[in-house]
């Protein structure tokens, strides 16, 4: 199952917007400042990132569509990343079932850790940095129910848990 979480960050946002990277308090290893940034098909190598796992034709074919791939970078390693799908295109739930993100939303959606960064806050302040630099009012965000710790950061963060059970699928009741 996948839970699916509310942020109405309403527009106490306004002024944090700018290109397309943004550092992040918090987000730091080993006492190193990282910043997250958009992540292109180049940024995809295995042999470079080996948290892409082949991903090139992914991120190609994803890109195309209308999302957009932010990741955390250590050095030239990346070591999170995190799908984002803004209002009116159409992002992938559970089985390969689609919906269209409603006006004035974001959705957050297919993130990764390194399993060598995880429990550094890097999940919590990737999505608190992509709350922050869009100015939907609903932030949308999917994770798998049994990630405890994907839903702990979630909701650390402010996100509130706001589901519907169908035939033991849960879909997102979008505000």
């Amino acid at each position: 199952c996948v839970s699916f979480f509310v942020g109405d960050w309403g527009m106490s946002l306004l002024g944090l917007r700018s290109g397309t990277v943004f550092t992040c308090s918090g987000a730091d290893i080993d006492g190193e400042k990282i910043v997250l940034h958009e992540l292109t098909e180049l940024d995809a190598d295995p042999q470079v990132s080996p948290i892409m796992d082949d991903r090139y034709d992914v991120i190609k074919q994803r890109r195309r569509q209308g999302h957009e791939i932010f990741g955390y970078e250590k050095g030239a390693i990346i070591v999170a990343y995190f799908w984002v799908t803004k209002a009116g295109n159409f992002a992938s739930i559970v089985y390969n079932s689609k919906f269209r993100i409603p006006s004035n939303s974001i959705y957050i959606w297919d993130c990764k850790t390194h399993v060598k960064y995880r429990n550094k806050g890097l999940f919590a302040a990737g999505i608190r940095s992509i709350s922050t630099m869009n100015l939907a009012e609903n932030i949308l965000i999917a994770a798998n129910s049994d990630n405890h710790a994907s839903n702990k950061a979630i909701k650390n963060v402010g996100f509130v848990e706001k589901y519907m059970s169908y035939y033991g699928i849960r879909f997102p009741i979008i505000p």
